[in-house]
């Protein structure tokens, strides 16, 4: 069926559209002509997007199988690699099942030590305070009295052990008054001064804290800083804890000099004393006596 050409005047816009203005104007044979030509490209739009979306599923799902197809290739690769001394897979697996539990077992091994190293360290931290008030605190007076016979710079004599933490861990540090202030002693010290110290607060422990039942001291060179004059002092102390406290000293110094005058000091109160020399011999090193 021919439809007669509808006039120019009649169709406005572009493309089939028909504006409202002139709707009316057009034939009713017409108007369904063009809503039918609609219709159709409507109904072949929706074919060709019903198409895409068939290909884009197809497309999606090789995409999927090569993803899956890398993944399998790439877990193979994994499985050979764990596969040792030609084992197969099942063999491979109850090998990696041992290792896994034997990993597990290390874990909790791990967790239990570390466990018992909070108790131990919360253990030390508790005697580490009761060594401060009962061991180190107690000995402070009779330390600083021994100062006093030794040291001639007297603000040494008020020095003292003081606790802090530093970096997580517990350091004892000798400090003495200075300007108002207390002055960590290494800072301000000689070498003389600091063996005085350090040499005091051994001697007020032994005197204080029976540990052995031999009562002895043994020095390693106390007063190798010492001019005699000062190794007097100390000498004094010592001779007296020989006399009044019963105890035995053992000194050794690279000093020819001291020893004798220190062996001259206990002679002179009716101590027996005996110094000895070391000398190379051919079997190694000889203590001669006198």
């Amino acid at each position: 069926m021919r439809f007669p050409r509808a006039p120019r005047s009649f169709l406005c816009g572009r493309e089939g559209h028909v504006s409202a203005d002139c709707r009316g104007q057009i034939p009713a044979d017409f108007r369904g002509h063009l809503q039918k030509l609609a219709r159709l490209d409507i109904e072949r739009a929706a074919a060709q997007a019903a198409d895409a979306r068939k290909r884009l599923d197809a497309a999606s799902f090789q995409i999927a199988r090569w993803v899956s197809a890398e993944r399998l290739k790439d877990r193979e690769a994994r499985v050979a690699e764990l596969c040792t001394n030609g084992e197969d897979e099942q063999a491979c697996g109850e090998r990696l099942l041992q290792e896994q539990k034997r990993a597990e077992q290390n874990a909790r091994d791990a967790e239990s030590i570390a466990m018992a190293l909070e108790d131990l360290d919360s253990s030390l931290r508790g005697r580490l305070e009761s060594f401060r008030t009962s061991v180190i605190r107690p000995v402070i007076p009779v330390q600083q009295a021994l100062l006093r016979r030794m040291v001639r710079d007297q603000r040494f004599s008020m020095a003292k052990v003081s606790f802090r933490q530093f970096y997580g861990k517990q350091h004892a540090e000798a400090q003495v008054p200075l300007h108002g202030a207390e002055v960590p002693v290494r800072l301000i010290a000689s070498e003389a001064q600091r063996t005085e110290i350090q040499l005091s607060l051994l001697l007020a422990l032994a005197l204080n804290h029976q540990w052995c039942g031999w009562r002895a001291l043994l020095l390693d060179d106390p007063t190798q800083h010492h001019d005699i004059i000062h190794a007097s002092a100390v000498f004094d102390v010592l001779r007296d804890f020989v006399c009044d406290h019963g105890f035995q000293i053992v000194f050794a110094t690279h000093d020819a000099g001291q020893a004798r005058f220190f062996e001259r000091k206990l002679q002179n109160d009716g101590l027996p004393t005996n110094v000895y020399t070391l000398l190379p011999g051919q079997d190694g090193v000889v203590a001669k006596s006198g």
